[in-house]
């Protein structure tokens, strides 16, 4: 796959959500393990739908985003239940932004609540550099970028 790059115009847009139907489709199964080996080949921590030209609430997160994660996160319709008050700022790149770098603000932990990609019901509170990674790709999810966010630190 592709990844698209700024200023295309579905970067900005809000995502609509996956439908349970589509979970039970070879089609979601295929596209699932495209946008993982999309990440991996960038050398990305997470990747979501938008980035690869598609509409869709899903977004995915490496393993090595959090040392507790067993495989690579699939994340389908997330959204931050609850976060923290406190913010830290941080440098942050992104996959569709290429080889610029944005100091950003992030709440130090998130709650979330998403379904995983056989439709169960997933929870996670995640803190320091994993809720970091979470918030990065659900505001992908929302249509919003690291430029809207943060402060250009300049080209790498």
């Amino acid at each position: 796959m592709k990844i698209i790059t700024y200023p295309n115009p579905i970067l900005t847009q809000k995502t609509t959500d996956v439908p349970l139907e589509f979970l039970k489709t070879k089609e979601y199964a295929k596209l699932i393990k495209n946008i993982i080996h999309t990440m991996h080949r960038a050398d990305g921590i997470g990747l979501a739908a938008p980035q690869v030209n598609i509409g869709l609430r899903l977004c995915v997160v490496a393993q090595k985003a959090d040392p507790t994660l067993k495989s690579d996160l699939v994340l389908i319709n997330p959204f931050i239940r609850a976060r923290s008050i406190t913010q830290e700022k941080a440098n942050e790149e992104c996959l569709s932004i290429p080889q610029k770098e944005y100091l950003v603000p992030r709440y130090t932990w998130v709650s979330l609540d998403a379904m995983t990609t056989t439709g169960e019901t997933y929870e996670c509170r995640a803190e320091g550099y994993f809720a970091r990674v979470l918030q990065h790709e659900i505001d992908h999810l929302d249509g919003v970028l690291i430029l809207d966010r943060g402060t250009e630190k300049g080209i790498l």
